[in-house]
């Protein structure tokens, strides 16, 4: 899964460490990219 993620998804977690509030987009995007990514 974290392979499909790739960089966006590590900009995504990032973003969770600096900005609680992306928490939501962040995992929105993580399950996005496990269901349609694989």
């Amino acid at each position: 899964m974290l392979n499909n993620i790739g960089l966006p998804g590590l900009v995504m977690l990032l973003g969770i460490s600096t900005n609680p509030f992306l928490q939501f987009f962040a995992l929105a995007g993580i399950a996005a990219a496990s269901t349609f990514g694989g």
